[in-house]
């Protein structure tokens, strides 16, 4: 098996600051911001110049016949008024007016990069009768463009529709966009307006998100189109994520939480559909080919459930499906019969060791000491440099550490010549990742990694079992295991941060 070879990118680090608006600048967001609900789609909107205009995204308009706004103290009706196609913004007007709520109307153009801003909206995948918050900044794009982002494909398609136009102006934002914030205003830390909250760009678990700017509104204002016949813009489903989404009522939403941490499940993905924007493609593209030498599975084609806590920005992903709880002081997931664990580990530091060598070496260090008390803590453990980082941890352009290491654990035995065997008996692949005062441990543990369950795997594969369409009894077992192990073992490789904003 060759050795996973790793690019190291340290360009630069991203540090970030707890900021937000007062307490009374939050308020009037509050009473500012609508619920838009239109035919299956739910989203956000504000009030804005007029207490009878509502703002939001042209996308989340999927019946203008069928509009309904949810005011902080009413529920109207309300009608297309304006349409901007190529910026993806429409003007609301409701069926009367609504009196003792905030109106938007200042405007803020001159951002700084690495601005604060802020954000509220409805999520969909969560309670959608509350109002949660999103700090953000406005991050760098070199290009400044939509289409700077967006990849071939997806591009292609935009441009047949042009809604949004790819060619527009962003606000690019250092935040997540959660689905349901599509036409959430975004603020500075005085209340003014700065853009409006529209998609995001797929990013392997994690995402990156946009903004249309706020200057925008006027040429709304003024705007002469008409409502689009056709909404859909050339099957545009793959990359992009609109900050829309389809109702989903919170009984059906699936979390876990953990301390001070509620992971949410936003999405499912293929491997095919994150590879290309993971922190290692490369390395997951080794972990695929090894694992797909004696096999025929389209690892690619491996579904995943990805987890995220909404404020620290901890992703994680687990095979669809997989039902997780907590014990032991872990977020676990467990597999039927077979004697894997999927486990994770999200801290709060809160007091970070100037040392960025031994930042979340403490964190690390007692993840791998609950993985031990998993193996019944009397294992001596000897790292797999097969399939761990050659050069230890390494640091991302974006101020994110990570490693990832494989152990094997043996219990010694003493022979009648007082020689040690060292028996194997467990396998662990690990990801540790850290970035500001947040540390998450992943693992994918074999509890049987034995010599007889290892031979008996390796005989299946030597005879071609494991890639045999009429596999033998004998080696169904162990061959499906493996795919299990290997499935485990690419999703803890896949976890990290998404780009949120990194609260204290």
């Amino acid at each position: 098996m060759k050795k996973i070879i790793f690019i190291h990118l340290l360009l630069f680090s991203s540090f970030y600051l707890k900021a937000q608006p007062s307490t009374s600048t939050i308020e009037n967001l509050k009473s500012a911001i609508v619920r838009v609900q239109s035919g299956d789609k739910i989203g956000t909107g504000f009030l804005w110049r007029k207490n009878n205009w509502v703002v939001t995204t042209l996308h989340l308009i999927d019946n203008h016949n069928q509009i309904e706004i949810t005011l902080a103290n009413d529920v109207k009706s309300a009608k297309v008024i304006k349409v901007l196609k190529e910026h993806d913004l429409v003007l609301l007007e409701l069926e009367s007016a609504s009196s003792q709520l905030t109106i938007i109307s200042n405007i803020n153009n001159s951002l700084g990069l690495n601005s604060s801003l802020y954000t509220m909206g409805y999520n969909g995948k969560g309670n959608l009768n509350t109002i949660i918050d999103r700090t953000l900044r406005l991050g760098y794009s070199s290009n400044g463009r939509l289409e700077g982002l967006l990849p071939k494909t997806v591009k292609d398609a935009l441009n047949s529709c042009k809604r949004p136009n790819p060619s527009i102006e962003i606000l690019y934002l250092d935040g997540t966009l959660l689905p349901g914030f599509s036409g959430a205003p975004i603020i500075d830390l005085n209340g003014n307006l700065v853009g409006i909250a529209d998609g995001g760009l797929e990013e392997g678990a994690n995402s990156i998100s946009w903004g249309i700017k706020a200057n925008k509104l006027n040429n709304l204002h003024i705007s002469s189109e008409g409502f689009p016949h056709i909404l859909n813009c050339g099957g545009v489903v793959s990359k992009v994520s609109f900050a829309s989404e389809s109702i989903l009522e919170e009984s059906h939403v699936d979390f876990i939480e953990y301390k001070e941490f509620k992971f949410i499940k936003t999405k499912v993905r293929t491997i095919q559909e994150m590879m290309s924007t993971i922190d290692d493609p490369l390395g997951l593209r080794q972990l695929i080919n090894g694992y797909s030498m004696y096999n025929n599975t389209n690892y690619l084609q491996f579904k995943y459930d990805i987890y995220e806590d909404l404020f620290s920005g901890m992703t994680f992903c687990v095979p669809k499906g997989t039902k997780l709880d907590v014990n032991n002081d872990l977020i676990v997931g467990r597999f039927g019969n077979a004697d894997f664990q999927l486990v994770i580990y999200p801290d709060h530091i809160e007091n970070l060791n100037p040392n960025p060598s031994l930042r979340y070496a403490s964190s690390a260090n007692n993840f791998q000491q609950k993985i031990v008390s998993i193996d019944g803590g009397n294992l001596t453990y000897q790292k797999d440099f097969n399939w761990s980082y050659s050069n230890g941890p390494i640091i991302r352009y974006d101020g994110v550490k990570v490693n990832r290491e494989a152990y094997r654990g043996y219990e010694i035995e003493v022979n009648t010549f007082e020689q040690k065997n060292y028996i194997p008996r467990t396998y662990s692949f690990q990801t540790h990742i850290g970035r500001g005062n947040y540390y998450m441990g992943a693992a994918a543990l074999n509890m049987s990694s034995t010599v007889e369950n290892t031979n008996n795997l390796s005989n299946c594969m030597s005879n071609g079992q494991c890639q045999s369409q009429n596999i033998s009894s004998a080696c169904e077992k162990s061959c499906s295991e493996y795919r299990l192990f290997s499935q485990l073992v690419l999703g803890v490789h896949m976890g990290g941060f998404s780009n949120s904003y990194n609260r204290k």
